[in-house]
């Protein structure tokens, strides 16, 4: 008993920490019939664009949709994110974030697609959030610890 107690003490305390930042997505819009797809954009500092589609509604899962974004060896930020919201192939709205990493720790960001920033039309360092243009930026301290 005692060396599997140091064994599973051992195992625990080697694991690295990890650099992250989680992008979750959610909506007040109905799924399917309002809101039938989304894209996730996310640049990096070096301005390489990667891109996850996600349909949903049907066999799809369901919102909160996720996407773990995990730094290794590129420079801790600034790193772009957009979320595109479809409705049958069109897009509905958006919302930008642009965000660093916190060196060996996960973070959380929310981005949501809200009913209320449908006709919003922010400039262009801005993003609508709760029905009102913020800045894109998010700080650390916005970044929730996971």
């Amino acid at each position: 008993m005692r060396w599997s107690c140091i064994a599973l003490f051992a195992l625990g305390g080697c694991a690295a920490p990890i650099t992250e930042v989680v992008v979750q997505v959610d909506s007040d819009f109905d799924v399917p019939s309002e809101l039938s797809a989304i894209e996730i954009e996310v640049t990096s500092p070096d301005d390489v664009t990667q891109t996850a589609m996600a349909d949903l509604g049907g066999m799809e899962a369901e919102l909160p949709r996720t996407l773990s974004l995990v730094q290794e060896a590129a420079p801790l930020g600034p790193y772009r994110v957009r979320v595109t919201g479809f409705r049958r192939g069109m897009m509905l709205l958006r919302r930008d974030a642009e965000f660093t990493f916190v060196r060996d720790e996960s973070r959380l960001l929310r981005l949501d697609l809200e009913q209320a920033c449908e006709s919003v039309r922010c400039n262009g360092n801005e993003t609508c959030e709760a029905g009102d243009c913020r800045d894109r930026d998010v700080t650390a301290d916005e970044l929730q610890p996971l």
